[in-house]
């Protein structure tokens, strides 16, 4: 697994929106990854699009393509 923030901004995983590519969210108090389910609202979101508390209190990862 790939963890996007440590990808250079233009890499088609963080180009596509969190479900599409089978992205996973941790927060950063937590252990535990979570699945970005498609009925989620951020699930359409592309990694580069998330702001704020999304990208500074979560991390985000997938399998590299």
């Amino acid at each position: 697994m790939t963890k996007l923030h440590e990808l250079p901004v233009d890499h088609p995983l963080r180009c596509k929106p969190l479900a599409e590519i089978g992205a996973e969210v941790r927060n950063l108090h937590s252990t535990q990854w979570r699945k970005v389910e498609p009925r989620w609202g951020i699930a359409r979101n592309r990694y580069n699009d998330l702001r704020g508390p999304w990208i500074e209190h979560n991390e985000f990862r997938a399998e590299s393509q």
